[in-house]
């Protein structure tokens, strides 16, 4: 199977020589879940922040407000359709690296 030769960045998505990417399977649209509509509101956005999901929620941490990096963690409910802050990280990072692990959030790198 040839690769996908898509790379899916902040902006946008970026055409890649197929030499240059690994073999990649895209699921049929049926295939594919959709999250619901959220509706809650959230507190204003901040650039840059990182983004993971675990147990039924979206956890936005970090960022930048335009003048600080931020150390706030807020957490989306899909259960609820709710946004609520959550315990903040013990230091301030903006384009921070996010990912889940054995059901425990690691935010890895980013500006300070």
């Amino acid at each position: 199977m040839a690769g996908c030769g898509v790379a899916v960045v902040p902006q946008g998505s970026v055409r890649l020589p197929p030499s240059s990417v690994a073999p990649c399977h895209v699921p049929p649209p049926a295939a594919v879940m959709y999250a619901p509509e959220c509706k809650a509101e959230k507190s204003p956005s901040a650039s840059a922040p990182g983004v993971c999901a675990l147990n039924n929620s979206i956890y936005a941490m970090g960022g930048y407000d335009g003048t600080d990096q931020l150390n706030s963690v807020e957490r989306y409910d899909v259960e609820t359709d709710s946004w609520a802050l959550a315990a903040p990280m013990g230091h301030r990072r903006s384009a921070l690296g996010v990912t889940v692990h054995q059901g425990k959030i690691y935010v890895l790198g980013g500006t300070e």
